[in-house]
């Protein structure tokens, strides 16, 4: 999990790699963007992989992240060509990795606000998907905002 926050980039969790003895789930470092340097931070609580972090207002949101997983694709709001196919390019991918990832336990599905959809109903729907309730979706697009 990786999220960019307050001129830092907090990364979290990890793997554990194949045939080898290196455990990265528990890891916690912040790359320190204006001193170009990492900081080992304190091990995490739990191991984590897959999970998601993003900043959110004025708060770093860390979910998810234990077997399997969640990929939730926000797309831009329906303005220009360019938003249009990167709306239609992501809604793609979530049904494409849903299929290819389903096998690891990793879950996708395609999040597509309106044009007048608020941060907050984004927000909502984003918790109720990284929820338990939330796992009996995958490959899906979701409409905000449309009738």
């Amino acid at each position: 999990m990786a999220a960019n926050y307050e001129g830092r980039l907090f990364v979290m969790g990890g793997w554990v790699a194949e045939g080898s003895e290196v455990d990265a789930r528990e890891s916690n470092r912040v790359y320190e963007l204006k001193d170009e340097k990492w900081v080992e931070r304190a091990p995490l609580n739990s191991p984590r992989v897959a999970g998601a972090a993003a900043a959110v207002g004025d708060k770093l949101v860390v979910t998810g992240g234990q077997a399997g997983g969640k990929l939730l694709l926000i797309a831009p709001p329906p303005s220009d060509a360019g938003a249009e196919a990167a709306r239609a390019g992501l809604e793609n991918l979530a049904r494409t990795l849903s299929v290819e990832w389903a096998r690891y336990g990793i879950r996708t599905a395609a999040l597509l606000p309106g044009a007048a959809t608020e941060p907050e109903k984004v927000a909502e729907l984003v918790a109720f998907l990284a929820s338990k309730a939330g796992d009996y979706y995958s490959g899906c697009r979701f409409d905000l905002g449309s009738v």
